[in-house]
């Protein structure tokens, strides 16, 4: 029953976050790196970072409002799956900071969502450790999909995902229609 309880209210607290973005003015809780800070996204902290994944492109409007839906709906996925013991370490809210990479020819949008940071909008954010404070995930234009996603990890190793075992959030894949197979 807590847990139903705890789902129930995270799921709540993300429609209001949904919500409550949508009549945010744009740009409030997110921004577009310039290539120069958006390389520095490829060698993050304590987390790994998509080796296939170069070059830089810069993002459109519609690109980042695709991206936002199609990120919060991971974020929303990837949160029920945690341990109570690990979601209560959720900030709640995350500034993104968007950049447009290359996989395979393929156009794609990379996030760097962090809880907290001083000078987010201009420079790209590391956080080391800091668990939920801060995720990278990866959104694939052509498929409509976010194929990766991980938080960073804490000092007591990888945040695991209930229900595929010792995986943590990168090994799991969050289809356009919210299914997220186990790999």
């Amino acid at each position: 029953m807590a847990l139903r309880a705890s789902v129930g209210f995270l799921v709540i607290v993300f429609m209001t976050t949904a919500c409550a973005r949508k009549n945010m003015p744009p740009g409030q809780d997110w921004t577009v790196l310039p290539e120069e800070e958006a390389l520095k996204l490829t060698t993050p902290c304590s987390r790994s970072f998509p080796a296939s994944l170069s070059g830089y492109w810069l993002l459109a409007d519609k690109d980042i409002e695709r991206a936002e839906n199609r990120f919060q709906e991971a974020l929303r996925r990837t949160l029920g799956r945690l341990s109570d013991e690990d979601r209560a370490g959720s900030p709640g809210r995350w500034y993104a900071q968007y950049a447009g990479f290359f996989r395979n020819g393929h156009r794609v949008v990379y996030v760097n969502a962090v809880a907290d940071g001083s000078d987010w909008r201009k420079h790209a954010v590391k956080i080391c450790d800091g668990g939920l404070m801060s995720f990278g995930a990866v959104l694939d234009l052509e498929r409509d999909a976010v194929d990766s996603f991980e938080f960073n990890g804490t000092l007591g190793g990888r945040i695991r995902l209930n229900g595929i075992g010792n995986a943590d959030a990168a090994d799991t894949a969050v289809e356009a229609d919210g299914a997220s197979p186990r790999r």
